[in-house]
């Protein structure tokens, strides 16, 4: 049940916190434990996402931590993941900021292997997008997240799983790398 106390004591918490440890503390709570029934706790959750990025935004680790936490955050979806990568604190030729972005989101698995398969189009996307900037990236990012498809139930997911691999394979130019993982993942 939604309780707005938990969330009272959470943002005070992260308003009062003196060091940054301590209010990522309570930013975690407040994005990850406050349940979607808390009124208007979509609108909190951003607005402490943001005033945590806007105090901390030039301490490059703190920023992963916070990429990180934002493409975990509850409801994180293809549109959500957009916005998130069009934001400053993005970078695509950035192999830190790009694997704490992808598998922020990639480790929920609610927002990964949803029913409609756009969790794995995201990834694929980013996939595509990053094979001619950093394959080696790319590479990885396949390989951790995409080769364990035969494992994966229901039926329906595996197939939506293979045929975004198979998407990634016809990018033309695609990367000896990321091509090797995806084919042999294939055969």
């Amino acid at each position: 049940d939604a309780d707005p106390a938990a969330l009272e004591c959470a943002l005070e918490q992260f308003r009062g916190s003196t060091n940054m440890t301590d209010q990522m503390g309570a930013l975690r709570a407040v994005v990850l434990s406050c349940p979607a029934a808390v009124p208007d706790i979509a609108n909190v959750r951003q607005q402490c996402l943001d005033a945590f990025y806007d105090q901390w935004k030039e301490y490059p680790l703190v920023v992963l931590k916070w990429l990180r936490l934002s493409a975990a955050q509850p409801g994180m979806d293809a549109d959500g993941m957009a916005r998130l990568m069009a934001r400053e604190a993005f970078d695509l030729k950035n192999p830190n900021k790009v694997n704490a972005t992808v598998f922020g989101f990639a480790e929920v698995p609610t927002q990964f292997h949803r029913r409609d398969a756009s969790g794995y189009k995201v990834v694929a996307d980013v996939i595509k997008r990053l094979d001619s900037l950093n394959a080696t990236t790319a590479a990885s990012l396949a390989n951790h997240l995409f080769t364990n498809w035969k494992r994966v139930a229901p039926a329906e997911r595996r197939e939506a799983m293979r045929a975004e691999m198979q998407s990634i394979l016809e990018v033309k130019g695609l990367s000896a790398d990321t091509y090797e993982i995806l084919s042999k993942s294939l055969a």
